[in-house]
Formats: structure tokens, sequence, C-alpha cells
């Protein structure tokens, strides 16, 4: 709700910049505006079965994984074989991080400065990481894809959040239906234009209550 009034507040005061470029207001957003309660309450369930499936995965994972001793010797196992991978990949880490603030740069600089020191050193570790990089890339892939679905499982009842990327938000319908009742409400709720529209309302009254001088 708080995310929905700054949103109402923004609208009110002719900010549209979170809105994508790519939707744009129209006479059909009265129509598709009335879509967003509905989608509303069908976002929010399948988030909520989706949050019960994921914790019931989880749980059953932990229970398996303390009650059978099968799943704890293959853990195990897992463990000991991937240790030299899991070590190769911590020291590829932070060797990133410690050739840019030791090898690769420039003291003369302030650290908030991108500068290269040791350039031949750099070309020389740009060609030898582009081969040791490989295998990170594909299990970055793999985690990549993971961290997605989660994101776009908790996010799901987040109607006023697109789970699409920059440029393909107009296909995100329950976000477009959230985008066009902004813009409804924005027409018929904007209290600057009321109030205007109050304020000419009465002048005209009172106008009109007047008595007509006869010549």
């Amino acid at each position: 709700m708080e995310n929905h009034k700054n949103y109402m507040l923004r609208m009110f005061k002719g900010d549209k910049l979170f809105i994508p470029k790519k939707i744009s207001a129209s006479q059909f957003m009265i129509g598709k505006g009335l879509r967003y309660p509905s989608y509303q309450i069908g976002y929010f369930l399948w988030g909520y079965f989706l949050l019960l499936l994921l914790f019931f995965v989880i749980c059953c994972g932990l229970y398996a994984l303390i009650t059978y001793k099968i799943i704890q010797d293959y853990v195990v196992k897992f463990i000991k074989g991937g240790g030299v991978v899991a070590g190769v990949a911590v020291l590829s880490g932070l060797s990133l991080p410690l050739a840019s603030f030791t090898v690769f740069r420039d003291y003369t600089y302030s650290k908030d400065i991108i500068s290269v020191n040791n350039r031949n050193v750099y070309m020389v570790f740009s060609y030898f990481w582009f081969f040791v990089g490989l295998p990170m890339g594909f299990f970055s892939a793999i985690s990549r894809i993971l961290k997605a679905m989660v994101v776009g499982a908790l996010m799901l009842p987040r109607i006023d959040h697109s789970v699409m990327p920059d440029g393909f938000q107009q296909i995100d319908q329950g976000f477009n239906a959230y985008i066009c009742y902004l813009h409804v409400q924005t027409a018929y709720r904007n209290p600057i234009l009321r109030v205007f529209c109050q304020m000419l309302s009465d002048q005209t009254r009172k106008c009109l209550s007047r008595p007509l001088l006869k010549p």
C-alpha cells in the first residue's frame, strides 16, 4: 500500500518516469484498468501457493537430509569431491578484487576514479582470465536462472512491480492493468483538479445566483 500511495502522489505531481515509455496513455486504459482488482487477487493466490510449495520443498529437503543416511552420505561425497572446485572458485573470485586494488590500481588517482596501472599485466591477466572464467560463467548462468525463478515467485503477488525486464514490460498483463488503473485514478481523483473544478463550480453558482440588474 505504501508503494501504491507513492505512485499515486507521483502521478498527481505529473511524474511518470516510473512508467515504461512503451505504455502510452489512451482511451483503452479505462477498460484495461477494470482488470486490476481481479488480477491482483489472482496473482496473490498464485503467489501464496508458490510460496507454500517452495517452503514445502525446502522442508522436505531438510527432513530428508536429517533422516536418511543415504542422502547424508551423498552430500558428504559431493562436498569432498567439490572441495577443490569450490576452493578454486573462491580463489578466482578473490583474485579479481585483490588485483583491482593492488596490481592494477594507479595510486595517483582516487579510488573512485577508474584508472588502470600496469596495462601490460592487465592485458595478460584478461587473456588468461577468459579461459579461467568459462566454468564460472557456466555456473553463473545456472545461478542466474535459479535466482530469477525465486525472485519471480516472490514478486508474483506484487502486481505493482513487473517481473519482466525493461523493454518487455508491456507483455505483463497484470502490470499493464495496474498502470491503466493508476491513469484512471489520476484522471478522476487528482486533488488539484478536483479543487479547481469545485472552485469553478462554486464561482459559477455564485454568478448565477446574483439578481440580474434591470436596465
